[in-house]
């Protein structure tokens, strides 16, 4: 077989994974999705651009004339699907996932997408952006403002994709957290750490915050303290954390603890043995501590 033969046929086998993976994101296809990867991935990763094609199949509606109907603004939202497909050329699957996650958001949880499908938000979007960081997709900080957690008068901005999986498998009972924590760990060496990370681990994911902390140390925890004023629970919990990591065997989890305030917590943290023996160890980590 010759070169140009061999070069035809690998450019042939990528371009129909590119088509069959971009029709996958554009119907939120997430079953597929993961069959096409599954099955091998030619071009090598997930982190290449959308290029709008010439024929890409999606038909504009024309407007429907007098009255507003059901059926006219499924149209137009449809007509307004295809425009974001035309203009998202250049975008990664990652920064168009995250666009239709932030419409989602900011608007009453359904989305129309360009083949005029209605569908409603149920976590499929999160769990195709899961699918493409197992897949090794670029954390990009993107600072979409407009993506919001609200929670116990706290507010946080996540501004990478890491922050965002955080934020939306706290809830999660089949293990896909969990897997998405041991992979994180593993790439420790690898990943962008934002501040934000630990907000997030205090208000969605207690259960990974120590751990967390002690894979990506901070030096000091000043930020936390005073983002977490407004909220007397969350600082509780933050205590209740720090004492955990100190004395593991006393306080396995937060709910090894009675019903105490701030300022008792406070106290039994600084008043604990542990905490010279912790404070001698500091200079032995520093140089692997983030200090933000």
């Amino acid at each position: 077989m010759s070169y140009e033969q061999v070069h035809n046929d690998n450019y042939a086998i990528k371009q129909t994974f590119k088509t069959r993976f971009w029709k996958h994101i554009w119907e939120l296809d997430l079953e597929s999705l993961r069959d096409l990867l599954e099955q091998g991935n030619p071009v090598g990763h997930v982190n290449f651009q959308f290029c709008v094609p010439s024929n890409h199949g999606y038909q504009f509606k024309q407007k429907y004339d007098g009255l507003w109907s059901e059926d006219s603004e499924t149209h137009s939202g449809q007509n307004k699907a295809i425009d974001t497909y035309l203009n998202s050329h250049g975008k990664t699957a990652v920064a168009i996932l995250w666009d239709m996650l932030v419409i989602c958001e900011n608007s009453t949880y359904e989305l129309i997408l360009p083949s005029g499908a209605m569908v409603v938000w149920d976590g499929q979007i999160e769990k195709m952006l899961l699918t493409l960081w197992f897949c090794g997709a670029e954390c990009t900080n993107y600072r979409v403002k407009q993506y919001l957690i609200e929670s116990d008068d706290l507010e946080i901005v996540p501004t990478d994709l890491v922050g965002v999986l955080m934020a939306n498998f706290n809830g999660d009972s089949t293990g896909i957290l969990k897997s998405f924590f041991e992979e994180l760990f593993k790439r420790k060496n690898k990943c962008t750490i934002h501040p934000e990370h630990y907000q997030i681990l205090l208000l969605c994911c207690p259960k990974y915050w120590n751990r967390y902390l002690e894979t990506f140390p901070l030096k000091k925890l000043d930020y936390l303290f005073e983002w977490c004023k407004p909220s007397s629970y969350i600082t509780q919990r933050l205590w209740k954390l720090r004492l955990c990591n100190l004395d593991p065997k006393r306080w396995p989890t937060v709910n090894d603890f009675d019903d105490i305030s701030v300022e008792e917590l406070k106290a039994m943290y600084e008043g604990h043995p542990n905490i010279f023996e912790l404070e001698q160890d500091e200079p032995q980590a520093k140089k692997q501590k983030i200090d933000l």
